[in-house]
């Protein structure tokens, strides 16, 4: 088990994207809830999650938060507006076209800082590996795994999240 700084199981949130939704859009991840406070959120409609519903599940305890395709824009959002509150972010496959249009050519420094980010991407579409190569010149830890555009579904990328978390929650 992983215990944050009051004793209690760190908390690591599932933020899903389009695709699936709760715990099936992480079936690689679903042991983790024996080693942390796991949630896993659900889409609402088949819309992608927002802020505020990221907010209301990690419920003022600074929280590990894992997300995937489009729920990476709202994790990211999370972590800027209320870095108090996210200790580590873990972004696979992130779709985050702003980021790239404001930094085509790499940032420069941690995007937000503070905040341990991993990006893992699957290495199959240039949007989302152009997404990728802007975090990691930032600082971002970055891990190319097998499986297409659910890296988080192959041993690899699973592993590569495990230890992540491990070391930050």
């Amino acid at each position: 088990m992983v215990l944050n700084s009051t004793g209690a199981l760190a908390r690591v949130v599932f933020v899903p994207g389009r695709e699936a939704s709760g715990a099936a859009a992480w079936p690689r991840q679903h042991g983790l809830a024996l080693e942390f406070d796991a949630l896993f959120l659900r889409q609402p409609d088949g819309r992608a999650l927002d802020v505020e519903t990221i907010l209301e599940t990690v419920d003022g305890v600074p929280s590990v938060l894992v997300s995937h395709g489009e729920g990476s824009t709202a994790a990211v959002r999370a972590a800027v507006e209320h870095p108090s509150l996210v200790r580590a972010l873990v972004l696979c496959e992130p779709w985050l076209p702003e980021l790239t249009a404001r930094h085509p050519q790499g940032a420069e420094g941690a995007i937000i800082p503070g905040v341990p980010m991993l990006v893992v991407s699957g290495g199959w579409e240039p949007a989302y590996e152009r997404t990728a190569r802007v975090l990691a010149e930032s600082g971002a830890e970055h891990v190319v795994a097998p499986g297409g555009h659910r890296p988080q579904d192959s041993s690899e990328g699973a592993a590569a999240i495990k230890d992540f978390l491990r070391r930050t929650a």
